[in-house]
């Protein structure tokens, strides 16, 4: 091993005093010569590490290289540890409405159509066939007027005919109120087909939930067409963090993260964009997901919210997926939130810069920089990743130098 260390130093060496016009390129690649290194120590001396976490291979002296290097020293202290996972809304699905220009100009041609006013504010909750937002016709308005009027004054003669019938049994308007009923009928045949066609120039709610959008266009008394005037997201009220691992999660971040147990009633922080919650660990709404009940020194950090179900209140969940609700149930939710919490503090730990930290074949290494200025390949036993530091049990020592790869 050593001797193929040697090479690939001796092979470094001639090609730098090649020619002047590749020493920036030289300069450049030199950094990558660590990464060459460990693999490939790694390929040709598996196996001569031990359990007393003895380098890798021999040491080598990369000093040449000429060029500044970034290092770490290991530090001894106390950390913070930060748990964080992302949650999903569960059932979130959001429909858009909008209007084409072809149906605007359809409407303003065979009625005059006009925007009217907007019906909701974001916040509201509506159900299917809430109007949202409405138009004005003066084709439409002024027949629901000359029908109105016909229907009120074929009303009155009904009444005034059936007044006269009842004074006198000889008088008989049977045929006239006949005849004022069907005017009457179609009267309100007319008013429904005006609201029918009301109904369908206007936004109409096919689903129900919160109004998560309304357009600036319509807030200033103008339709823009083509792109949603309005938003209306509906889904089950609760998030899911799902634990089981997935084919295509970082199993790394997975695997240097702080291990948490989850207690309904628990809370977290939650924070999308700007937007900022409380979140609450609840029981599975589904009841698919069993509970163990545990005593309340598990939970002693725990907040219980004055809502939801106190008597599973501090219940451990032992499914793969943990459910939340927002405390206070906020009336717009955003699809997906990261939520954090602090957990106890880990008290007089070894630690390092996280970047020097190499994964290679499940296993953990650095780059040891020795006494004499080698540079060893080490194995290390890393605990969890805490912020910018990675928490060290084993094969480094407070004081310890390594060496930051590209």
């Amino acid at each position: 091993m050593r001797s193929k260390n040697r090479e690939l130093y001796d092979s470094h060496k001639i090609e730098r005093r090649g020619s002047v016009r590749m020493r920036a390129f030289r300069r450049r690649s030199g950094r990558k010569v660590l990464a060459g290194l460990l693999l490939v120590s790694l390929l040709m001396v598996s196996g001569c590490g031990n359990s007393d976490m003895d380098p890798l291979c021999p040491p080598v002296d990369v000093s040449y290289t000429g060029q500044e290097r970034d290092t770490a020293v290991v530090e001894r202290g106390d950390l913070t540890p930060v748990f964080q996972a992302d949650i999903e809304l569960s059932g979130f699905e959001e429909m858009n409405y909008s209007i084409t220009e072809g149906k605007l100009a359809e409407i303003e041609m065979l009625y005059k159509a006009k925007f009217d006013e907007v019906l909701v504010s974001e916040g509201d909750r509506v159900s299917e066939g809430d109007t949202l937002l409405t138009f004005t016709s003066e084709v439409l308005e002024k027949k629901s007027k000359e029908w109105s009027s016909s229907k009120t004054n074929a009303s009155l003669r009904r009444e005034h005919y059936r007044n006269l019938q009842a004074l006198d049994e000889n008088y008989d308007y049977y045929d006239e109120i006949v005849d004022l009923n069907d005017e009457i009928t179609l009267a309100d045949e007319y008013a429904a087909d005006v609201a029918e066609t009301y109904n369908n120039m206007n936004l109409v709610a096919t689903n129900s939930g919160v109004v998560t959008f309304i357009h600036d266009s319509v807030k200033d008394g103008f339709i823009v067409t083509g792109s949603p005037i309005i938003k209306v997201s509906s889904d089950d009220g609760y998030y899911i963090y799902d634990r089981s691992e997935k084919p295509n999660m970082d199993k790394n971040k997975a695997r240097f993260s702080a291990d948490i147990d989850f207690h309904v009633g628990d809370r977290f922080d939650g924070k999308y964009a700007l937007s900022e919650y409380v979140v609450e660990v609840i029981p599975d709404p589904t009841g698919k997901t069993v509970s163990t009940a545990t005593d309340a020194s598990s939970s002693d950090d725990t907040e219980t919210a004055s809502a939801g179900d106190s008597s599973s209140s501090g219940e451990l969940i032992t499914g793969d997926k943990v459910y939340f609700k927002i405390v206070g149930d906020d009336a717009i939710k955003d699809k997906a939130m990261t939520i954090s919490k602090e957990l106890p503090v880990l008290k007089n730990v070894c630690y390092v810069d996280r970047r020097a930290i190499i994964v290679y074949d499940d296993k953990t290494y650095v780059y040891k920089e020795m006494e004499d200025g080698t540079i060893r390949v080490i194995e290390v036993d890393v605990d969890q990743m805490v912020g910018l530091y990675a928490v060290i049990n084993s094969g480094l020592e407070e004081g310890d130098t390594v060496t930051i790869p590209d």
